[in-house]
């Protein structure tokens, strides 16, 4: 019994440690990149600073804008003898306080068909070929820019009906503390799936809200042909709604193997996304087959068929700026690029 309890303790401590390992390197390799590469991609055009007048203003000196002036309260002896003035220190100026109008919120996908196995690939050291460090690269690329840059960040945890979120101001740890708790709510989670999914009320609440915000939606869109109670046309007028409210950007991170049907050959016909087969769910290789080119033509075909799904084409009809990721090799290019179309819309 004893035995058993130390294998458990000592496998939990070496996945902490992998854990640690694969944030450490996220924030690293991100970090980097979103410094060097991405510095100034939330532009001044994504937010504006507020400034309301305060009603006693303070001194003004050499320093001060001039626009900050104040000439109401000047004579004609001050502005004859402005440098006298000036040193007198009897010039004064209006004094601002300045409120960021503008979030960043970041809607995270964290469900099992983007993070199944995940602790598994820490524990054989291969977390690097895994979606959900992906997912963990963009969220803390996209997070270390818009804090940089002055947002206030609001992190939105999606996953299997339950939501968590996460605000910070001026927080540098901020980033960092978002890579744990993605592991944290991953490794709580409960066996049993959830029918229900949230996406619709988190995405109609964030577009009717009063408040300015740039959104991103990081997820790998597969809830809506997975049968867990998302209709297409609704997560796709979510987002269109979403669009027109507020400025939104959407990162498809995908696992290869679901979108490519190839694959039925090469693995079991009857496996599809979150691990389950056709003979455990009680249905046959002809509904997996049919299951899988719905999911196809939804996300779009394989590299070497290219051909936009559903999603895709929606998103660029509207105008939403949009980039779907297959593999880690080229997601610093197509971040620059995506985040570079945001400023334009």
């Amino acid at each position: 019994m004893h035995m058993h309890e130390d294998a458990d303790i000592r496998k939990l401590e070496a996945n902490r440690e992998a854990a640690n390992q694969a944030n450490n390197e996220v924030a690293l390799y991100a970090g980097e990149f979103a410094q060097h590469f991405m510095a100034g991609s939330f532009s001044s055009s994504q937010y504006v600073e507020r400034s309301s007048e305060i009603a006693e203003p303070g001194p003004f000196d050499i320093g001060t804008e001039p626009d900050r002036l104040e000439t109401r309260r000047m004579s004609a002896r001050h502005w004859l003898r402005f440098d006298l003035s000036l040193l007198n220190q009897e010039l004064l100026a209006r004094r601002y306080v300045r409120e960021l109008e503008y979030e960043f919120v970041l809607v995270l996908d964290i469900s099992r068909s983007l993070t199944e196995g995940w602790f598994d690939a820490l524990s054989a050291g291969r977390w690097r070929d895994h979606s959900a460090f992906c997912v963990k690269y963009l969220a803390y690329a996209l997070l270390n820019s818009a804090m940089l840059e002055g947002f206030a960040c609001r992190v939105v945890f999606m996953d299997q009906g339950r939501v968590e979120v996460r605000t910070a101001r001026e927080d540098e740890s901020f980033a960092f503390a978002v890579l744990e708790i993605m592991d944290e709510l991953v490794a709580d989670r409960d066996q049993e799936r959830e029918p229900v999914w949230m996406w619709e009320n988190v995405l109609r609440e964030l577009a009717v809200s009063s408040e300015q915000m740039l959104v991103a939606v990081i997820s790998d869109f597969l809830d809506p042909v997975q049968g867990h109670g998302i209709d297409e046309d609704l997560m796709l007028g979510s987002l269109s709604r979403l669009r027109f409210n507020k400025r939104l950007m959407v990162l498809q991170v995908n696992n290869e193997r679901d979108v490519q049907d190839d694959h039925l050959v090469q693995r079991s016909p009857y496996e599809l996304a979150y691990g389950e087969s056709g003979d455990r769910r009680e249905r046959g290789e002809r509904w997996v087959v049919a299951q899988r080119a719905r999911l196809c033509d939804w996300l779009g075909r394989s590299r070497q068929e290219r051909q936009p799904g559903r999603l895709e084409e929606r998103l660029t009809a509207e105008r939403v700026p949009f980039q779907k990721f297959l593999s880690v090799e080229d997601v610093n290019r197509r971040l620059e690029a995506l985040t570079f179309g945001v400023a334009q819309v």
